[in-house]
């Protein structure tokens, strides 16, 4: 199990789900939705990372939210919408 940091907003009538390691967002009606729409970019963003030469992958794999949304993470939304730990189980 990877274990990454996530959190969730609601905006209107829309719910966002964000990844901050990688800084892949979804966008859904509802929260579980949103959730799971992430989780499966997630997947397919690390195999596509995988199957990129080495610098490439790097890069990828490496690629991190801005620090704006970091500072959302650990001051607001540390409790998010997967479990206690603040993190998505991908």
């Amino acid at each position: 199990m990877i274990k990454l940091h996530c959190i969730a907003t609601k905006e209107g009538d829309q719910y966002t789900a964000m990844c901050l390691d990688f800084c892949l967002a979804a966008q859904s009606e509802s929260l579980e939705e949103a959730n799971e729409k992430l989780k499966d970019q997630i997947k397919s963003y690390i195999k596509d990372a995988m199957d990129c030469d080495k610098k490439n992958q790097q890069y990828l794999l490496g690629r991190r939210a801005p620090d704006e949304y970091w500072a959302k993470y650990y001051l607001n939304y540390r409790s998010d919408f997967t479990n206690q730990a603040g993190y998505l189980k991908a």
